[in-house]
């Protein structure tokens, strides 16, 4: 079987909002263009992304995100005895 990967880098501009906060509650904020902006963690784009993919995509071209892989493919084999 081979495996194909996707590899996603978004550079999105954003209206002013407070989109992303940091432990103490302030706003994110990086240099872009000379000038302080909000800054979006890679985190908050990836569940955004993840949500966006189930939706556009049938589940089987979707990956699964879970802790329990190991369960997961054990399941399968069980499948294939």
């Amino acid at each position: 079987m081979n495996a194909k990967y996707l590899d996603l880098h978004v550079i999105q501009t954003v209206p002013p909002s407070c989109i992303n906060r940091d432990d103490t509650g302030s706003p994110k904020m990086a240099i872009y263009g000379g000038v302080p902006r909000a800054r979006v963690s890679s985190q908050a784009w990836k569940h955004a992304m993840r949500g966006m993919f189930s939706e556009l995509f049938s589940k089987e071209q979707v990956g699964v995100r879970t802790k329990r892989v190991l369960e997961m493919i054990i399941g399968e084999l069980k499948k294939l005895e």
